[in-house]
């Protein structure tokens, strides 16, 4: 059963989630091609090509400027969507050349301008259809896929069921990671806010700006004794010294000598 899918352009671009099937069959990839999704254009304006050459350069200046890309490097491809684009390419190419037959001759065999108006309309569906044929073997449509949403995601409108629990489990894995590493940087934020709050932790002095002037420090106590005790007065006249008597001055006498009387 086909679901439609959206898939982030971010996933698709740079290959994170890409499921391993293939997404319009569900069977595992044998092959990755580079693909090129772009938006889609309004089917009326195909209708320029019925005023020629002038309707041609209008569809393509409409189509160039209104058209979004997304690329994959890697987008996986089943055996039947090889086999899905390999008979576009042979089928358009087969109806282009029957095409491109169908109005040489018409010119070349008929000679009335009526025949060689009819046989020319003809070859030009031929040839219109030839080229839609081969437009359908590119790998975009060959996916399925297109851009939507201004380029913000790529559509699959007749997705396989595998192809759409992949995906879809792909972004909710995505959404997770997101979630917890919004959590991880708010925690972060929180904690850096209270430790701010919190002031400078222990033995940290503040900063102080270079020209504003430093507060005042508290008065530092004088260090005293425990047990201070008053020294003891001392005496005016013990802080003199006593003058020496006149006798002590002298030098003493020599002693008498034996022959002396």
């Amino acid at each position: 059963m086909a679901v439609e899918v959206r898939i982030p352009a971010g996933f698709v671009s740079t290959g994170w989630g890409t499921p391993t099937v293939c997404a319009r069959h569900g069977e595992p990839a044998v092959e990755h091609k580079r693909v090129q999704f772009v938006s889609s254009v309004s089917p009326f304006a195909y209708l320029l090509v019925l005023l020629g050459l002038i309707g041609l350069i209008v569809l393509a200046i409409i189509i160039s400027s209104n058209r979004k890309q997304v690329m994959a490097t890697a987008w996986p491809f089943c055996p039947q969507c090889l086999q899905r684009r390999v008979k576009s390419l042979y089928v358009g190419a087969g109806v282009l050349f029957a095409g491109l037959v169908l109005c040489v001759g018409s010119v070349a065999i008929s000679s009335s301008e009526g025949a060689i108006g009819t046989g020319l309309l003809l070859g030009i569906v031929v040839l219109i259809t030839g080229a839609i044929a081969l437009v359908r073997s590119n790998w975009p449509i060959v996916a399925g896929g297109r851009v939507i949403e201004s380029g913000q995601r790529v559509e699959f409108r007749r997705a396989h069921e595998t192809f759409a629990a992949q995906a879809l489990a792909a972004e909710q894995a995505a959404a997770q990671h997101y979630a917890a590493q919004q959590a991880a940087y708010a925690a972060a934020y929180d904690a850096q806010q209270a430790a701010a709050y919190a002031g400078p932790p222990p033995g940290v002095q503040p900063y102080a700006a270079p020209d504003a002037a430093a507060p005042p420090s508290p008065p530092q106590p004088s260090p005293v004794a425990d047990d201070p005790q008053p020294a003891p007065a001392t005496p005016a006249d013990a802080l003199s010294t006593p003058a020496a008597p006149p006798d002590a001055l002298a030098p003493p006498a020599d002693p008498p000598r034996a022959d002396q009387p």
